[in-house]
């Protein structure tokens, strides 16, 4: 489940994503990656030539005096998107190897 608020002055939406099904980022364009052992922190950047999304909505909100509401099926396709995924953790020692356990994992895109 996914949702998200808008709410820009006069201009106020809720909208929550279920079901949620993404096609395509197993092809992907590895564009570079950076380790930093002293903050065990890792960046990779990923290109995606293109993305499909199906997904069931809701939405629910206003502009100025007007009501938004409905709910339905929804398909996105998406091109030339860039992704920049950072990992946080910390080295820890298992079995007397040094293993790499991620904390945090933070996404961002650009669509």
């Amino acid at each position: 489940c996914l949702g998200s608020w808008l709410s820009l002055g006069s201009v106020i939406v809720q909208s929550v994503y279920k079901d949620i099904k993404v096609y395509g980022p197993s092809n992907f364009v590895l564009r570079n990656v950076k380790v930093d052992f002293e903050k065990g922190r890792v960046r990779i950047k990923v290109f995606f030539p293109q993305l499909q999304m199906t997904s069931n909505y809701t939405i629910n909100g206003r502009i100025l005096m007007l009501p938004i509401i409905g709910s339905g099926y929804s398909f996105g396709n998406y091109t030339d998107i860039e992704a920049t995924a950072v990992m946080q953790g910390e080295r820890v020692m298992r079995d007397g190897k040094v293993h790499f356990q991620v904390g945090d994992f933070f996404v961002d895109f650009v669509i």
